[in-house]
């Protein structure tokens, strides 16, 4: 990577193009690298700390800090003794703090050590006790020592993830074409990305194997193993916001390529070299299907110069709107800036950003705010990413959605000192609110609106809205009343533990409040008859009261006596029954605003109810009912539309569907019979209709199959009537067998009430 003749095969090839590099210019955007500090010697790495100050990895062995407002860095580490540098890729080449630095102290380098091809090594270190920007060289403590078989690919770059794991990056163990086929070696550690847990140890361990790795308890491998079919993964980076995983990996001959691993991947994906090189087969002997490899996100050749990839990072800073969520990535050799940014069709579209004029770019570093800087290591200088011209920062929310039952919520919006804020709380400015954070208390959509002022630039953006639950307010859902009490009914919030209700007569100022409820339901008692009232809930969502929710808004209802008689209409009754519908009957109540009518099947215990939005319907047809079936209905009236008011439902009434001459698999039309009414209390009407005159046999049967009625009818008449008094019958249900003298049959079921 660093001397990038040396690890290229050196070959002459012909080509024939058939792929082209997508590389808009964006220049329009002004996007400029600019000095940031000069001086050092041969960095390869720049990070930070948890805070402001930045440090500087020098590939012969030195760590250099830089601290806001100095002249000059300092020297934070030396270990040049024991660092062997002399090759090209070799050297002090990794720096990764402690998530938890502030407090432990601790940090870890990635440096190559010993003699010839020498050994790729990870160790910590202990900031010292005396003097905070410094190291105790004399804590050293190595975790992981690997064997390397030649000078190049050492890899060498190491960063916490967002599990709080370290991420070590080691290439396939150089030459050229990986000769030992080492990157698909599960039993090596070379061509691999590892994952290890540095705040445990085993017996044999400085560290730990984390529970979650891929090949864990798999015989034959390397249970550092995170991922592997990598060739020199110099720089890879987490995204700050989402997590992801990204990385460069520098290619062979003609292809460079950028890999990307989503959060939460569940580790041990292979990503193809020796077998891809990019996306173009390179050598496939013995190699897995291409189905079975995980492909880059981009590719590039080596055309106008570019010869090897340096990965970086995706832009989450502040102060350039433009690049916001873009992955940013050079070529060592050209210098090239460029973007990768996500189109609507889920892929990758390359642009470039700014002509590195073949500086040797050999890192990328993010500060504590997420800018981004650049390290060259031929002039020795770090260099710092910027737009000159359009100050518009990003405004964002870094605080994840809070959850409900949470009482208060920091959030955190992208930070930077030379930004000015303002939150909002539903479109409205919070007085005092001004800082990058702000702790919410009270339900509602905030907002943090960022601007930036500069010489001739005045700029601002406004986030996205984050809601904040806090206490969840209830929502009524009924009030039934009567003419001295009303039933309230509300939803039931998780995080609730009571609830608290007040009510007043519509027009007076004074609530009486009911508390400590812990159900959602509650009846008024003790009402004026004809009278007007206000409501209104809220939750209580911890035990002594402290924490509760808004109110909700005031819900008005009036009781009963007055215009509106909220009972149930009277007269219901059942016509027109067939084998698949019905039609219910009632007298309309006056003032009504509709009526719900519900049946089901004698004995069910589901209702299918419907709707009827006139309080002047007197009736409503059922459909789809089910023949030779006997069901219930029962009607309410819908006495006030808003808030919703509903008085008791009917008793029931019972009907039977007819059958379908039940006895016969082609029912034969030849005569046709009702019988009504139906449920009967005295007598039942039998109906006939048929083509000529003929005699009738009418059976009845019990429930429980025995004959107990029954009746001959000699020359009936081709349409007539005949009653059968049935009011010594018990009540229940019954079933009728008609069949007339030319053979045909017919079953029905009818109900005695």
């Amino acid at each position: 990577m660093l001397q990038i003749k040396n690890m290229k095969s050196n070959f002459c090839l012909t080509l024939i193009l058939i792929f082209f590099l997508f590389s808009n210019n964006l220049s329009a955007q002004n996007i400029s690298l600019q000095t940031f500090a000069t001086g050092f010697s041969a960095p390869v790495d720049i990070t930070h700390a948890g805070d402001d100050k930045l440090y500087v990895v020098e590939k012969a062995g030195r760590i250099k800090v830089l601290v806001p407002g100095t002249a000059s860095p300092s020297l934070f580490l030396d270990i040049s003794s024991i660092v062997l540098s002399s090759g090209g890729e070799q050297g002090l080449l990794g720096l990764a703090f402690h998530p938890n630095y502030v407090v432990n102290g601790y940090f870890y380098v990635c440096y190559t050590t010993g003699i010839g091809s020498g050994s790729s090594v990870v160790a910590r270190y202990t900031r010292s006790a005396s003097n905070p920007l410094q190291a105790n060289t004399a804590s050293a403590l190595t975790l992981l020592t690997v064997q390397q078989p030649f000078t190049n690919h050492n890899g060498g770059c190491i960063k916490f993830g967002p599990d709080g794991l370290l991420y070590i990056s080691l290439g396939d163990g150089g030459s050229g074409g990986d000769p030992q086929n080492l990157a698909q070696n599960l039993n090596s550690r070379l061509g691999k990305l590892l994952r290890i847990n540095v705040d445990q140890s085993s017996s044999s361990l400085n560290y730990s194997i984390p529970s979650t790795n891929p090949f864990i308890g798999t015989p034959n491998t390397q249970p550092e193993i995170w991922a592997y079919g990598l060739r020199n993964v110099w720089r890879f980076s987490f995204d700050r916001i989402t997590g992801d995983l990204w990385m460069g990996d520098v290619g062979q001959n003609i292809w460079e390529e950028i890999n990307r691993q989503p959060a939460g991947a569940s580790g041990g994906q292979n990503y193809g070299w020796r077998c891809y090189e990019g996306n173009v087969v390179y050598n496939a002997s013995g190699c897995p299907a291409m189905s079975a490899l995980t492909p880059p996100v981009h590719v590039y050749q080596h055309l106008n110069g570019d010869c090897s990839v340096t990965g970086g990072f995706v832009y989450r800073g502040s102060q350039i709107n433009s690049l916001w969520g873009k992955y940013i990535f050079t070529d060592y050799c050209t210098g090239l800036i460029r973007a990768l940014t996500l189109t609507p069709n889920n892929a990758y579209n390359s642009s470039n950003l700014v002509d590195g004029s073949n500086n040797q770019h050999v890192g990328f570093g993010e500060d504590i705010y997420g800018e981004l800087y650049v390290v060259e290591i031929q002039s020795g200088s770090i260099l710092k990413l910027v737009d000159n011209t359009n100050c518009k920062p990003k405004a964002f929310i870094t605080t994840p959605m809070p959850a409900n039952c949470v009482q208060s919520v920091t959030l955190i919006a992208l930070s930077n000192p030379s930004l000015n804020y303002q939150w909002q709380l539903n479109n409205v400015n919070i007085s005092g609110a001004t800082s990058s954070s702000y702790t919410a208390s009270q339900a509602g959509i905030y907002r943090v609106i960022v601007s930036a002022s500069n010489a001739g630039c005045q700029a601002s953006d406004t986030s996205a809205a984050l809601m904040f639950s806090g206490c969840p307010k209830p929502s009524i859902t009924t009030i039934t009343p009567s003419n001295t009490q009303a039933t309230v009914n509300w939803t039931a919030q998780n995080c609730a533990v009571k609830y608290r209700l007040q009510y007043r007569i519509s027009g007076t100022t004074n609530w009486i409040s009911v508390n400590n409820l812990t159900s959602p339901s509650y009846q008024l008692n003790n009402l004026s008859a004809s009278t007007s009232y206000q409501l209104r809930i809220r939750s209580q969502c911890n035990a002594n009261g402290s924490w509760l929710s808004e109110w909700t808004a005031i819900s008005t209802f009036t009781t009963l006596g007055g215009a509106v008689n909220c009972q149930p209409p009277s007269g219901q009754n059942i016509n027109a029954v067939t084998s698949s519908t019905a039609t219910v009957l009632w007298t309309p109540v006056s003032g009504a605003t509709g009526y719900r009518v519900r049946y089901r099947p004698l004995g069910s215990s589901t209702w299918t109810v419907n709707l009827i939005n006139s309080g002047t319907a007197s009736s409503y047809v059922l459909n789809g009912l089910t023949n030779s079936t006997t069901y219930e209905v029962q009607i309410c009236t819908r006495c006030q539309t808003q808030p919703l008011q509903l008085s008791a439902y009917s008793n029931s009434i019972q009907f039977v569907t007819p059958a379908q001459r039940l006895d016969q698999a082609n029912p034969d039309p030849f005569m046709l019979v009702r019988v009504f009414p139906n449920p009967t209390q005295d007598n039942l009407s039998i109906h006939t209709i048929a083509p000529v005159d003929q005699d009738l046999n009418i059976l009845i049967y019990n429930s429980m199959g025995q004959l107990i009625l029954y009746k001959l009818v000699a020359g009936v008449n081709r349409s007539q009537t005949q009653i059968m008094d049935v009011k010594h019958l018990t009540p229940g249900i019954y079933i009728m067998q008609i069949s007339s003298s030319d053979g045909n049959r017919q079953t029905l079921q009818f109900v005695k009430q």
